[in-house]
């Protein structure tokens, strides 16, 4: 419900009395790392749907806007040696904080996002991801995130050519057999979730028994 606000507040009282309504936001996804691993992260749905209300209450206008991109294509192999073409799209974007009732009272926020996808949601991905960022750091909000157990996403486009490196193969399923510590299968299991999604119910059962 939308309450009255005092329309001589400036830009960053504003932002203060969101920060202020928004104390956590629940967060909605289950992140699978092994089979019995799991940790908890928050979509750029869940971020979205409960900061635009407080946005509104406090008649405040977050317009985000793509100032920069760079697309990069590599090539990865599926795990029956056939070669897959994957895009790395990264975005650098800006979202302007509105006083709506002062328009020239404004605040820009940058942020940087990266998607990373094998036909065309890479963009779409990147500035989901930017966006998302850029509101949850500006209102400190928790992320969800643990980035002991996850890949830095600047480098999953280089993820699969470190696997070569490291195991010999680029093929995640061979590679998974000469692991020796929960944290490379764990590693495995993440470039899987973003580059082969349909071996990561194999990566994972390999995983569970190779921890027994």
């Amino acid at each position: 419900m939308s309450t009255e606000v005092d329309k001589s507040l400036n830009l960053h009282q504003r932002l203060h009395a969101i920060m202020k309504d928004i104390k956590y936001i629940q967060k909605d996804l289950d992140v699978n790392i092994t089979a019995n691993k799991t940790y908890k992260g928050i979509s750029h749905d869940a971020v979205t749907k409960e900061i635009r209300s407080a946005l509104v209450n406090h008649r405040v206008l977050a317009i985000p806007s793509v100032i920069d991109t760079k697309e990069v294509d590599y090539t990865t192999k599926d795990k029956y040696g056939n070669e897959k073409l994957s895009t790395r799209t990264k975005v650098v974007i800006e979202v302007n904080f509105i006083n709506i009732d002062n328009p020239e009272d404004y605040l820009k926020v940058c942020a940087f996002g990266y998607g990373l996808d094998s036909q065309d949601k890479g963009p779409g991905k990147a500035v989901s991801y930017a966006v998302k960022y850029a509101l949850l750091k500006t209102f400190s909000l928790e992320t969800g995130d643990d980035p002991e157990n996850d890949i830095d996403d600047i480098q999953l486009s280089e993820a699969i050519k470190k696997v070569q490196d490291f195991f010999g193969t680029p093929d995640l399923i061979e590679a998974m057999k000469k692991t020796t510590k929960l944290e490379e299968r764990a590693k495995l299991i993440k470039i899987a979730k973003e580059e082969q999604p349909e071996i990561i119910a194999t990566l994972v059962k390999m995983s569970k028994e190779m921890e027994k």
